[in-house]
């Protein structure tokens, strides 16, 4: 591999980390140091477009299983709250409700 295809490879990695973690087209192009202009460029190219949505797909099936995961601890540390003995009714009841509108808002 030549050292530009390596260099090409290394900037698209570092425009599509930008494009991920910036509001904008010019905030990615700065993390990539590299222009908007060359950011757009990219934007049309349809490979690259492949790569970045497969990337963004990666990331969001990551996110959904860490929130799945600390859905999973909270409700369990509210079965915790709602059946301690030491817990006030108050506690219990705040308890109560977050568990029911999670479940609501899940259900639909």
């Amino acid at each position: 591999m030549t050292e530009s295809v390596q260099k090409a490879g290394i900037a698209d990695d570092l425009i599509m980390e930008g494009l991920l973690v910036s509001p904008t087209i010019r905030a990615a192009a700065s993390y990539a140091e590299v222009s908007p202009s060359t950011v757009y460029s990219r934007l049309h190219d349809p490979v690259f477009m492949e790569r970045y949505r497969e990337l963004q797909a990666q990331r969001m099936e990551a996110l959904a299983g860490a929130v799945d995961r600390l859905a999973q601890l909270s409700l369990l540390e509210l079965e915790r709250i709602i059946t301690a003995s030491e817990t006030s009714d108050r506690d219990r009841i705040s308890a109560c409700k977050a568990v029911l509108s999670a479940a609501s808002q899940r259900l639909g």
